[in-house]
């Protein structure tokens, strides 16, 4: 279960790591997170036995957040709790608002540290 959590949060963090490229005063720790969170769900997913593809993969479409959460039994509360967190943390960047943005990072990184457990 928390392999799965980690593989759909990596998921969502390689869709957010795709904003504007404006340098806000958070926008390191927002990196942080993401490359984070990258790197552990490198690590579990190279960990984990290879799956027989489903049967929606062969089906050439492009999988979201909640597709993989679907897939791997995942809680779509901790997808979304994250993705939520994130999307506060950029918007609170791009606003030049520090505290709002590293509440929203302690979050995110609070869902990131659950999952690792």
């Amino acid at each position: 279960m928390i392999v799965r959590d980690l593989l759909a949060l990596s998921s969502l963090a390689l869709v957010l790591s795709t904003g504007p490229s404006y340098s806000g005063p958070c926008t390191q720790q927002i990196s942080d997170v993401r490359d984070t969170a990258g790197k552990f769900l490198n690590d579990v997913a190279a960990a984990e036995p290879v799956r027989k593809e489903s049967t929606g993969a062969m089906l050439h479409r492009q999988p979201t957040p909640k597709s993989v959460a679907q897939a791997e039994g995942l809680p779509e509360k901790n997808v979304e709790a994250f993705e939520q967190a994130m999307e506060r943390a950029v918007t609170a960047d791009e606003a030049d608002n520090l505290a709002e943005c590293e509440t929203a990072l302690t979050e995110a990184r609070g869902i990131l540290d659950r999952a690792k457990r």
